[in-house]
């Protein structure tokens, strides 16, 4: 077996050679490299993939993310840990242990985490390097019945029964469509104009609200234009790569939120996955807010979303007090792992989709 590092210039020349190419199942797909590549915040020399190989196999590879995270002034370089993954075949050589000590050695120990399994917190926090894991609390709501896209990812034996599955959701929902009240598409003054690229007048409103990685106009860009997910049905090259590099839906929407007066009052991305909505970044002021829940929801209702997760604080209040026209509401907490090496995080300022949370 050989394992092997890849940075900026390596991963380029790999993913557009033949070995990648001849490989059974990629670490990476192709899109999902350039987008790394294209990283704003990636310098040439960061570690951005380790992978296992075993001749035209690939048996374990772990991902990083490059960022930046700003506490009392001071920036810090970072990375995300993405996409680990070891063959169940290969499980007992300690290919996991490898991969995510070369990582944590060439990132000197400065690393976060979010969005893993639960059954991975105890295995993480074993290795003594995060503080203890902290958790951010959000809401989801649902709109309308969904147990066919829901269930079958959890467990196999839905996945036989997905045909019935739909075919409850169709009655259900049929039910919902006529006991749930559509809003009013009066937005309180407020004007919403999707943009299709953000622009440096956004990152002055936006510093007020930016969070620990202060991303801006260049890093939304970068999320827009070059995705880890593309809208397309699932392919021979997509097969081998274990997670999600295709969906039959998806894409991400920005809106500019203007008053009466033209004056800019709020900004946010959409993120649309099949029929689940998220908002990896709001910033929007108080003024706006329930014209904004007001536009979301009958966004959800025009673009037939069934339901949607937010762990923004102040999105999670409001969704609570204002009653949408869901007919179930839940909370749910998303882990952060903060590495000991780093300054303490008392308050997990992150938007939704810091991290890699905004590709997928």
């Amino acid at each position: 077996m050989e394992t092997k590092s890849f940075t900026k210039s390596s991963l380029s020349e790999f993913i557009h050679s033949p070995e990648f190419d001849s490989l059974e199942n990629h670490p990476i797909s192709r899109h999902r490299a350039i987008s790394q590549i294209q990283n704003p915040r990636a310098d040439s020399d960061d570690v951005l993939l380790v992978a296992v190989f075993e001749g035209t196999k690939t048996v374990g590879y772990l991902g990083v993310l490059p960022d930046i995270i700003l506490q009392n002034g001071i920036r810090e370089k970072v990375g995300w840990l993405t996409c680990f993954w070891v063959d169940e075949a290969y499980k007992s050589k300690n290919i996991a242990a490898n991969l995510f000590l070369r990582v944590i050695k060439a990132w000197k120990k400065k690393i976060l985490i979010t969005n893993i399994v639960p059954f991975l917190e105890p295995v993480y926090q074993k290795t003594k390097l995060f503080y203890p894991t902290q958790y951010k609390v959000g809401i989801r709501c649902f709109r309308r019945f969904n147990f066919a896209e829901i269930l079958p990812p959890k467990n196999a034996v839905f996945v036989k029964f997905k045909p019935l599955l739909s075919l409850a959701d169709g009655l259900l929902n049929g039910v919902l469509r006529w006991s749930i009240p559509r809003f009013s598409e009066k937005n309180g003054g407020f004007t919403f104009n999707e943009i299709g690229q953000v622009d440096t007048e956004r990152d002055g409103f936006m510093a007020i609200d930016s969070g620990l990685t202060a991303r801006g106009s260049v890093e939304f860009n970068w999320i827009l234009n070059f995705p880890w997910v593309l809208q397309m049905p699932e392919n021979e090259e997509s097969k081998k790569y274990f997670f999600t590099s295709v969906s039959p839906r998806f894409y991400q929407k920005v809106f500019k939120v203007t008053n009466k007066n033209g004056v800019i009052s709020g900004f946010f991305m959409l993120k649309i996955r099949e029929s689940q909505l998220t908002i990896p970044y709001f910033f929007i002021d108080s003024s706006a807010e329930l014209s904004v829940l007001n536009f979301i929801s009958n966004f959800m209702e025009e673009n037939d979303l069934s339901m949607v997760t937010v762990f923004h604080t102040e999105l999670v209040k409001l969704f609570k007090k204002q009653g949408f026209p869901f007919f179930y509401k839940r909370p749910i907490s998303k882990p952060y792992f903060i590495a000991r090496e780093l300054e303490p995080i008392v308050d997990l300022q992150f938007q939704d989709g810091d991290g890699d949370c905004a590709f997928y």
